[in-house]
């Protein structure tokens, strides 16, 4: 990923719903430092083949919205299907 994307993937764990525990991104996500890639972006699967296809809720969707534009990364929110 890392030479194709010049992106550096951090994977955080799913709750059993599909979602990932937005405290946990916020607590991630990395500042500008040289020595360390800087978190530019949050990518969500919506929706999630390992927990059965589950669509993530709209309500979830804009909260981590809103914790991207808080701190200024972008959202990608992949998959099929949209609640």
């Amino acid at each position: 990923v890392a030479s194709v994307a010049h992106a550096h993937p951090r994977q955080l764990p799913n709750n059993p719903d599909g979602t990932i525990d937005l405290a946990l991104v916020e607590k991630s996500i990395r500042p500008d430092d040289v020595h360390f890639p800087r978190t530019a972006a949050l990518c969500l699967e919506n929706t999630h083949n390992k927990r059965g296809g589950q669509a993530l809720a709209p309500e979830y969707i804009d909260e981590a919205g809103r914790l991207c534009m808080r701190h200024g990364i972008k959202l990608h929110i992949d998959g099929a299907r949209m609640a």
